[in-house]
């Protein structure tokens, strides 16, 4: 019984360690594919992105404000090449968004 117990807890320790490596590897992606565009439209974004049992979903690409002097197709274009080869993987999604100000600022 205790050797059972042992390895479960050596399972569910090695299984936390994999979560852990997954969300780590996938800060470093997600600030790689920020410097990428950054250095391709000039202005860097906030990247996120969502796992689900290993396979990368979806990755949020979100702007302050719209970048001046950049197509919409060749936005995307450079974040979907961005995408794969940082993660290594093609999520289901690449969400691309533009934060605008307010009221408050002057809209």
């Amino acid at each position: 019984m205790r050797a059972w117990a042992m390895g479960l807890a050596a399972v569910v320790g090695l299984s936390g360690c994999n979560l852990f490596d997954t969300a780590t590897q996938g800060f470093e992606h997600a600030r790689d594919v920020a410097a990428d565009i950054r250095q391709h439209v000039g202005h860097e974004p906030f990247v996120g992105f969502r796992w689900s049992n290993g396979s990368l979903l979806s990755v949020t690409i979100n702007f302050e404000g719209i970048p001046p002097g950049v197509a919409i197709d060749e936005l995307a274009d450079v974040s979907r090449r961005s995408v794969a080869k940082r993660f290594r993987q093609v999520p289901d999604n690449v969400v691309i968004a533009f934060s605008l100000p307010g009221k408050e600022r002057g809209l």
